[in-house]
């Protein structure tokens, strides 16, 4: 550089705000806090009366629901974008029914209580007696 100065280094753009992320693809071997999760579950429900494999797959659908849900949450706008993303849904009865749920006040907490509350009744209904 002329004058003997030092390039500054470049400015690194501003971060967006934090937010939960989801790394897809989680290998259980590898990714040890997903692995801590799937064990605790599958340990919950063993304990409940499950068989160990069908322990495993409910743990495999609780984690599925989990990340799927997060992965989502973080590409549907804000609740006050919410009318203008559902404006481009393409399917009909999908749009329909998001403008019922967002006219009704639905928040996100509200749809994943109602989800989770429709996954824990199917994991109840295929408990061993």
């Amino acid at each position: 550089m002329a004058g003997g100065g030092r390039a500054r280094p470049a400015r690194r753009p501003a971060r967006p705000p934090r937010r939960p992320r989801i790394a897809l693809g989680a290998d259980l071997r590898v990714a040890r806090s997903l692995g801590e999760f799937a064990e605790r579950t599958v340990e919950v429900l063993h304990r409940a009366g499950y068989p160990l494999g069908d322990a495993t797959r409910a743990a495999g659908v609780l984690v599925h629901f989990i990340l799927g849900r997060a992965v989502e949450d973080q590409t549907w706008p804000g609740e006050h974008d919410e009318a203008a993303a559902i404006a481009t849904i393409p399917f009909p009865l999908m749009a329909r029914g998001l403008r019922e749920r967002h006219a009704a006040g639905a928040t996100v907490t509200d749809n994943f209580r109602y989800a989770l509350g429709v996954l824990l009744a199917g994991l109840n209904a295929t408990r061993p007696t």
